[in-house]
């Protein structure tokens, strides 16, 4: 081997080093994260020159994009640490544990945009919808699956598909949610206008407010047997009206007296069963 030859050869084994300022550029960083991975012992520099001024090796580009890729994966700086200094096998273990945790949060991400999905639609297409009772749909409506677990011990399983809809297809569900919605803010509406339960008004938005109960209850009510009309009955306060996921108040105590009112008017429970008895004997017919 000539003496130019192992020149050459040298040299290629000298990593080339970097300043801090180079390395930033380099790697897009700033220097502030490069200190900041530096006091985390994550990326320390490769060692000081002559003037005791920091500097970064070519390797530490491949310690760099390890911690990049991981970050990617959403691991935390700690766990970063962890994994840089573990096993291949044990990376390769926490990898499958933050797969599952990253499906985990993508579930609630797509669980909250339907959410909000259903919200905007009735905000966009029931009128102007209160704050609070926005609020109160969001809370349902990310607790609906809650809801329906607790119910369960008093509703029968057919009851419980009607009362969420879920025999409903999706496009109808979201329709009936709108008319529901702009039904209840009527009747709010009025309250505020300083009309009284009476009013004929109120008595027929009142009304047109339980021809879409009816639509989404269809003949389920009067599919109830005596001992599920019983159980229903169990559904005292502490059991459902006291617990956190049902118990999120959105109208005042007034306004709540008000809509009392208005469906003791209207006689709701005689009206939904009286309706679908007359349907049921029609089809009879």
């Amino acid at each position: 081997m000539t003496q130019n030859e192992n020149h050459e050869e040298g040299k290629s084994l000298i990593e080339k080093t970097y300043s801090v300022g180079e390395f930033s550029k380099l790697t897009g960083l700033t220097e502030r994260t490069l200190r900041y991975y530096d006091r985390k012992e994550l990326l320390k520099p490769s060692g000081r020159n002559a003037q005791g001024h920091r500097y970064y090796r070519e390797s530490d580009l491949l310690q760099l994009q390890r911690i990049a890729t991981l970050k990617y994966l959403n691991f935390s700086l700690e766990e970063i640490g962890e994994h840089l200094q573990e096993s291949n096998q044990s990376l390769q273990e926490s990898l499958e544990m933050q797969y599952e945790l990253l499906l985990h949060k993508r579930e609630q991400l797509d669980r909250v945009l339907g959410t909000m999905e259903r919200i905007r639609d009735i905000a966009n297409n029931a009128g102007h919808v209160e704050n609070s009772l926005l609020l109160l749909f969001i809370h349902n409506i990310y607790h609906e699956d809650e809801q329906r677990e607790k119910l369960a011990q008093y509703l029968p399983e057919p009851f419980l598909d009607t009362i969420f809809m879920r025999d409903k297809e999706e496009t109808d569900k979201r329709e009936l949610e709108r008319k529901l919605t702009s039904e209840f803010v009527k009747l709010i509406r009025h309250y505020h206008d300083g009309r009284t339960p009476d009013d004929l008004q109120v008595l027929e938005d009142g009304k047109r407010l339980m021809d879409v109960l009816k639509t989404v209850l269809g003949d389920s009510l009067v599919k109830l047997n005596e001992q599920d009309l019983v159980k229903i009955a169990e559904m005292d306060d502490t059991a459902v009206h006291d617990n956190p996921i049902f118990n999120q108040m959105w109208i005042t105590p007034d306004e709540e007296q008000f809509l009392a009112k208005v469906l003791e008017l209207l006689d709701v429970q005689s009206l939904l069963i009286n309706d679908q008895n007359d349907n049921s004997t029609s089809e009879q017919q």
